[in-house]
C-alpha cells in the first residue's frame, strides 16, 4: 500500500512540475514579445519627439537621435504625419506608430537590429529623417 501511494505522489508531482515548466516557457515567450514591441515603440516615440522639437525650432534645425531596434522589424517609414515600424511578433505583424505635429517627408527607415543614429532636420516646412 505504501509503495502505491508514493507512486501516486510522484506522478502528481511530476505532472505539476511539467505544468510549471510549460507556464515558465510560455511566460518567457510573452516577455520577449512584449519587450521587442516596447523597444520599437520607444524608437518611434524618440523620432516623433525629435520631429516635433526640430519643427518647433524652425527651418534649418537638426538633431541626431539614437534608436535601438529589436529583431523582427519588417519595415519602417516616415510619411506625412506618421512615423512607424512594423514588427513581427509571434507570427503576427503589428505596427508601432506615432503621429508627429510636423509634416514628415517620405523616408524609409532602417530595419536591421541594433543601434542606429537618425538625423532629424527641418527643411522647407517639413521634417526629414535620414540615417547617419
Amino acid at each position: 500500500m505504501r509503495g502505491q501511494s508514493s507512486m501516486e505522489y510522484m506522478l502528481i508531482i511530476s505532472f505539476l512540475l511539467i505544468a510549471v515548466g510549460l507556464l515558465f516557457v510560455l511566460s518567457l515567450i510573452m516577455f520577449d514579445d512584449s519587450s521587442r514591441f516596447s523597444a520599437a515603440q520607444i524608437a518611434v516615440s524618440k523620432l516623433k519627439n525629435a520631429s516635433d522639437e526640430v519643427d518647433g525650432l524652425g527651418e534649418g534645425n537638426t538633431k541626431i537621435v539614437e534608436i535601438i531596434l529589436p529583431k523582427g522589424i519588417t519595415s519602417g517609414r516616415g510619411l506625412e504625419n506618421v512615423i512607424e515600424f512594423n514588427i513581427t511578433i509571434s507570427g503576427t505583424t503589428t505596427s508601432a506608430k506615432e503621429f508627429p505635429n510636423a509634416e514628415v517627408t517620405y523616408v524609409s527607415l532602417p530595419i536591421s537590429e541594433g543601434i542606429h543614429f537618425i538625423k532629424v532636420e527641418s527643411i522647407d516646412g517639413n521634417v526629414l529623417l535620414s540615417e547617419v
